[in-house]
């Protein structure tokens, strides 16, 4: 039975660790960009909260953003196999014309099984959206996140989009209840046929909660050039009275600094007061670990750098010749 929910727009919510990630509301905001280049006050925007016990979480959400919340109870956990074919059962009832996925692990194993599932187009990687001739356009960086390249959905049918975090900025926090209402809907266990079965699940202990929990943070990235020159990343962030350092995830990998540092999707979610991005060029996955700070200052000798696209200030200079100034300045 066809649901009488009219929503156009479907953003798909992915909660992490039983809590929902910043970046959702990135993923909203960008809808909202949709709607406004449409030029259609009337196609609505909702947000789908998969989960066992998905009301929580559904209501925070619809506290947060005030569109129509749709809590989905889901028979089983969900994964990634999942949530692939559930969420093809949904979206022929619901019909959006539009869905749109976080560029997470999941989500690009989520968006081309649902655009080649239901004959639509899947254009990943989104990091902005136009209208170009009474088209919309969509672009995503390529060559070493230095150039974009326009992608033009079909013209009818389904459109799925995966949005890299702290691409978006997100829409105001402020509180804004009522202003749409939570359905709750179930899944049908006979949508499901999974062919991997999860036995048990072995979490790795982060050690994280020193630079989840700092008010200033500041991280290293590739651009510091070798490892001796942490040694100066370390005295500079103890400049600042409370603060911790980070890093990205390349130096993490190369062994430079512990796996407890690591900022981004694949490491600690921080919402500092200050975060100081330091020789970071910015991944969407890193860009998404630090996109709850309140502020955010870039050192960093290429201007074009991602990272510069999201700091509230932009210090365009090379890394070392800067921290060595700041340290003899006093």
């Amino acid at each position: 039975m066809k649901t009488d929910i009219r929503e156009k727009i479907l953003v798909i919510a992915e909660p992490v660790d039983g809590k929902m990630p910043a970046f959702l509301f990135e993923l909203v905001a960008a809808a909202e960009r949709i709607r406004e280049l449409f030029g259609k006050t009337e196609m609505d925007i909702a947000v789908l909260v998969p989960g066992l016990s998905p009301l929580t979480l559904a209501q925070e959400v619809n506290d947060r953003t005030g569109v129509v919340t749709l809590a989905v109870r889901w028979p089983c956990e969900v994964t990634p196999e999942s949530l692939q074919q559930g969420l093809v059962h949904l979206v022929k009832e619901i019909s959006p014309a539009f869905v749109i996925l976080p560029q997470t692990t999941m989500g690009r194993e989520v968006a081309p099984y649902l655009g080649a599932k239901l004959n639509g187009c899947t254009l990943s990687g989104v990091t902005d959206i136009q209208r170009h001739e009474n088209r919309l356009v969509f672009y995503r960086l390529v060559m070493d996140n230095t150039r974009l390249l326009p992608l033009y959905p079909a013209q009818h049918g389904l459109c799925v989009l995966t949005l890299p975090p702290g691409t978006f900025a997100s829409r105001k926090m402020e509180s804004v209840s009522g202003q749409g209402s939570i359905v709750e809907m179930e899944l049908p266990p006979s949508c499901l046929k999974p062919a991997i079965k999860r036995l048990s699940m072995t979490r790795q202990s982060m050690g994280n909660g020193e630079i989840q929990g700092a008010k200033i943070v500041v991280g290293a990235g590739r651009g510091i050039g070798k490892k001796e020159n942490l040694k100066k990343i370390e005295s500079f962030t103890a400049r600042f009275a409370g603060a911790c350092m980070g890093a990205s995830r390349p130096l993490v990998d190369m062994g430079w600094v512990p796996y407890g540092r690591q900022v981004g999707i694949t490491g600690a979610t921080i919402s500092p007061d200050l975060y100081i991005a330091c020789g970071i060029s910015g991944s969407s996955q890193h860009l998404a670990g630090m996109s709850g700070s309140k502020w955010v200052v870039s050192i960093n000798k290429n201007p074009d750098a991602p990272i510069c696209r999201h700091a509230d200030l932009s210090i365009v200079a090379d890394l070392n010749t800067f921290i060595e100034a700041f340290m003899e300045s006093g």
